[in-house]
């Protein structure tokens, strides 16, 4: 993790309001959300950056987050697939926690919460 007092949650997701919904849950939580509506873009943080855990929406308009997944995995940070497909129709990710959209926030922050403490 970074030098902040919180844990940093890496966000892929393209849907403004939902990632504020989640930033916000998680800032609730006492947790430090950072968004990416790009793929690229996550890429390029995690270049400099490692987060506590991540909170991974599989498509974005740049492409498949399969490559964000394979950072994450490589570098042992703990990550959720949160989408609105079904389980069954993603593949391409491996073995992964999972929360299909729309979920109750506390459960995306219980999740965040308990990825973050296993990390410790």
């Amino acid at each position: 993790m970074n030098g902040s007092a919180s844990p940093v949650i890496l966000i892929s997701e393209d849907d403004a309001l939902v990632a504020l919904d989640i930033e916000y849950s998680l800032q609730q939580a006492g947790l430090s959300p950072v968004s990416f509506a790009r793929r690229s873009d996550a890429e390029l943080w995690l270049e400099k950056n490692t987060p506590g855990a991540a909170v991974i929406d599989v498509r974005l308009p740049d492409g498949s987050c399969a490559s964000v997944v394979e950072i994450l995995k490589d570098r042992k940070i703990p990550f959720v697939i949160h989408t609105g497909q079904s389980e069954s129709e993603i593949t391409e990710f491996g073995p992964y926690a999972f929360l299909e959209k729309p979920c109750d926030p506390q459960m995306l922050v219980s999740t965040s919460l308990s990825m973050v403490k296993s990390r410790a």
